[in-house]
């Protein structure tokens, strides 16, 4: 199983990167920067089915991921981080059974959740971090210090311009805490896919 896990995270992760990629390409008038992912799977839209896919199989890789950690995690509070990770990748699936509404001048009980959802999974994910950088050593602890401080300062920001209605510098913050995210996990599946004891987590 170790040897699996930093593979399936990479090939997970560049999918998912390119996935949403590609589909803004196919969403005329959408922008790579300033647009929120969630557009792509709205309600309706065309490229809703093909970027639920990857991100349905990218969502899974995460759960065996984050279960492995369960299970390799030697104490209580790297335990309980790595079940804060599950609990991201089970809403994450969850909210794609909750998409965003295209804009029609209200919005829906279901749209409303799925931002209720998305903060769930970024306090999951930003608790999760800086319990394992709590707990670990050497460069593992540093650059999860580095970008869980990025993560947070980022999903503050994307909040702050959800609740202020400020939707154009909305996508470009949720972005980024996203890709921060991202970056993370492919550390975190490298240090606990070593085989000497300092990647015991």
């Amino acid at each position: 199983m170790k040897k699996i896990i930093f593979p399936l995270v990479i090939i997970s992760v560049a999918t998912y990167i390119l996935a949403v990629i590609i589909a803004g390409f196919f969403k005329e008038g959408y922008s790579q920067l300033w647009n929120t992912v969630s557009i792509l799977t709205a309600k309706g839209e065309s490229t809703r089915s093909a970027v639920v896919t990857v991100s349905a199989i990218t969502y899974l890789s995460l759960l065996v991921i984050t279960i492995y950690s369960s299970f390799v995690s030697t104490t209580k509070t790297t335990k309980v981080a790595s079940q804060l990770l599950i609990m991201a990748a089970v809403f994450s699936l969850v909210q794609l059974f909750l998409p965003m509404d295209p804009w029609q001048g209200f919005r829906t009980n279901a749209d409303k959740i799925h931002d209720w959802i998305t903060v769930g999974i970024a306090v999951s994910i930003i608790s999760s971090i800086f319990l394992f950088a709590a707990k670990t050593k050497g460069f593992f602890r540093k650059i999860s210090f580095c970008l869980g401080g990025l993560v947070l300062l980022f999903a503050v920001l994307s909040g702050w311009f959800l609740l202020s209605w400020n939707f154009y510098y909305l996508g470009l913050f949720e972005r980024l805490w996203i890709l921060s995210f991202l970056a993370w996990i492919i550390f975190f599946s490298y240090h606990i896919s070593r085989n000497d004891k300092t990647a015991v987590v």
